[in-house]
């Protein structure tokens, strides 16, 4: 952290966004000069590197210019620093998440950070290949993060470690066609991003 002083110094940066309809307000912290940092004393999830993406996207369509961002955390025992290039085309990136996040108000929305990060990856990966066997590829690579590997006491996937997944899902497939989009629209930009 101490790399990174001036940044986590910095007065918190206030948004005050109108963007298709909604208006977005907050203030985001450890945003200084050219680049945001962001930690935490663990490994990094797939919903920190969501919530490092949707600070940048906040900071970029609010006009602010972030060069990109950086998440340190812990993996293995070991410090590491993973970096976000500056988002491209921020507010319609952010307005894509305003909208899921509206559609999720109202109704069961098909995204998991973990199983959607995985599909997006999996999707990005596949670039070079047809399209049918990309996105099969990425489909078993969603239900790998989903269902993990069997146990006795379970699978150790998502939708295992989490207790409201159990309760709505089941143990039911979640790739289905509104999962495939919401994580290809959502997440795709996010795959590849990251180094």
């Amino acid at each position: 952290l101490d790399r990174h002083r001036d940044p986590l110094d910095s007065v918190p940066v206030e948004i005050d966004l109108e963007i298709g309809g909604h208006h977005v307000t907050g203030s985001i912290g450890n945003a200084g000069p050219g680049v945001l940092v962001w930690w935490r004393t663990g490994g990094l999830r797939a919903r920190d590197r969501i919530e490092v993406r949707l600070l940048q996207l906040a900071l970029a369509a609010a006009g602010h210019d972030p060069a990109g961002a950086t998440a340190l955390s812990i993996e293995r025992g070991a410090p590491r620093a993973t970096r976000f290039p500056a988002p491209e085309g921020a507010g319609d990136r952010l307005l894509a998440w305003l909208s899921a996040w509206e559609q999720g108000r109202s109704a069961l929305l098909p995204f998991f950070p973990e199983t959607s990060l995985a599909y997006a990856k999996a999707l990005a990966g596949g670039a070079d290949e047809d399209e049918a066997e990309a996105r099969e590829k990425a489909r078993a690579a969603a239900r790998d993060a989903w269902f993990g590997a069997p146990g006795p006491w379970g699978g150790s996937g998502e939708a295992a470690r989490d207790s409201y997944l159990q309760l709505v899902y089941d143990d039911r497939d979640p790739v289905t066609d509104g999962f495939e989009a919401l994580a290809a629209d959502l997440l795709a930009p996010l795959a590849g991003a990251a180094r």
